[in-house]
């Protein structure tokens, strides 16, 4: 495993912390999916937004799934905090319409990318930890 594996991908745990982190992705995520929809349904024309609202539709449903775990939470959590801070056009349908919500959001996909994805997640399957066992060598007899 490379080092920006072990980075990106530092903890698969399994059991209620894993289901735990399975749980809280999914909230993150779902929130992320509803936000971009609604975006997208409210806003006619092709502007920062909508591009904004497609890169959070695409992260959360990676994140949903555990795919790039930490990278989606980041993708997620910058959206939300451009979102709020105007950096792109405002949707007229924002479930982030308090610093609060947007506090707590991004705190929770700063969590996320700290904890990891979870043994309950396409990353574990990718990049969890091996078993490597070896055979004895048929020609070394002692």
């Amino acid at each position: 495993m490379t080092d920006w594996h072990r980075v990106l991908f530092s903890t698969f745990p399994r059991g209620r912390p894993g289901t735990g982190l399975i749980l809280i992705r999914a909230a993150v995520a779902i929130t992320a999916l509803i936000q971009g929809t609604l975006c997208l349904i409210s806003d006619a024309q092709f502007t920062l937004i909508t591009a904004g609202s497609l890169l959070a539709l695409i992260a959360g449903a990676f994140l949903l799934i555990g795919l790039w775990t930490p990278i989606a939470a980041a993708v997620i959590g910058l959206c939300i905090g451009a979102m709020r801070l105007s950096l792109v056009s405002r949707c007229r349908a924002d479930l982030f319409q308090t610093d609060i919500s947007v506090i707590l959001a991004i705190t929770v996909c700063t969590g996320i990318l700290l904890a990891g994805p979870g043994a309950y997640s396409i990353d574990a399957r990718l990049f969890g930890p091996r078993e490597i066992v070896l055979r004895p060598d048929p020609d070394s007899r002692s």
